[in-house]
């Protein structure tokens, strides 16, 4: 009997050896089903990729050189290969931070916030190298490309509510805090379709939607200890367009309880979307069935 073990684990040993050595020179019938073969997609330079940032970086408060986590926004395709996946991390650098002073405003100084795009990280440990969608080496953050997710119209007209208005300054002092938001889920749902606050609706709406694992709950406890980044393929870039949603719902209402104008700084919270583009051309290897006719 054991001797038949034997015999018969070598038997599936030499099948799947077999079977590997004739996938690799290009193709292998797999009874029953069809004809597996390998193809190889070529991705071409200047191939347009979606990121998200994954923290927040502003002008004058970050340091030069300081490194930021980018995860792509969305499945990057050629023809009806995903030869990208969503949530594939890549990295920046800021290279260029200067905060929006009276002494800088004098002196005709503006704020300014740039980047470098580095390498991004395939699924395979290969790095790609990026560049800005006009071809600079850098990305500058404008106050247009970081505007708030939070339409301003639509807090004030909130903000006019006394019931809405306290509703809005309990959740921002729970999430300024760390605090759990468990109790005030329905409420906050609420105020977050009111006001337009797709992926936060989302994440409390459908919670197993793209992940078994996120929810408003865990996206707020990472977001809370700073490690949004360290959430996983697609729960990192959710997580952040959430929190980055929520960001902004914080700093609306935080000014408007203040009672200050918010200043002409630019800042690119966690979760803020920029473009970039491959620089050379790559290959992607997948495996495709052509189906037996019966």
């Amino acid at each position: 009997m054991k001797a038949l073990k034997v015999i018969g684990g070598l038997a599936v040993l030499g099948a799947f050896g077999y079977g590997a050595y004739s996938l690799g020179q290009g193709s292998l019938k797999i009874p029953g089903v069809g004809t597996a073969k390998k193809e190889v997609v070529t991705v071409k330079p200047g191939t347009e990729i979606g990121f998200v940032l994954l923290e927040t970086i502003d002008a004058g408060g970050s340091k030069e050189g300081e490194t930021i986590d980018l995860a792509v926004m969305n499945d990057v395709m050629v023809g009806n290969t995903v030869v990208i996946t969503k949530g594939t991390r890549a990295h920046a650098t800021v290279t260029r931070s200067r905060g929006a002073s009276l002494a800088n405003a004098v002196a005709n100084r503006p704020a300014r916030l740039e980047m470098e795009f580095g390498e991004l990280t395939l699924s395979d440990g290969r790095k790609i190298d990026l560049t800005g969608m006009s071809g600079e080496d850098t990305f500058e953050f404008t106050q247009e490309n970081t505007a708030d997710r939070v339409d301003a119209a639509s807090i004030d007209k909130l903000w006019q509510n006394p019931e809405s208005r306290e509703a809005l300054a309990s959740i921002v002092e729970k999430i300024e805090n760390g605090e759990k938001v468990d109790e005030s889920r329905e409420e906050f749902k609420k105020l977050s379709e009111e006001l337009g606050l797709k992926k936060t609706t989302e994440i409390m709406d459908e919670p197993g939607k793209n992940s078994k694992k996120l929810s408003l709950g865990t996206a707020l406890d990472a977001f809370t200890r700073g490690e949004v980044s360290s959430l996983v393929g697609v729960d990192a870039v959710v997580a952040a367009q959430a929190m980055g949603e929520i960001t902004d719902l914080v700093s609306s209402v935080d000014h408007k309880l203040r009672g200050i104008f918010k200043q002409r700084t630019i800042r690119a919270t966690i979760g803020t979307p920029v473009k970039a583009k491959t620089t050379e051309a790559f290959q992607i290897e997948k495996i495709a069935i052509d189906k037996e006719k019966k």
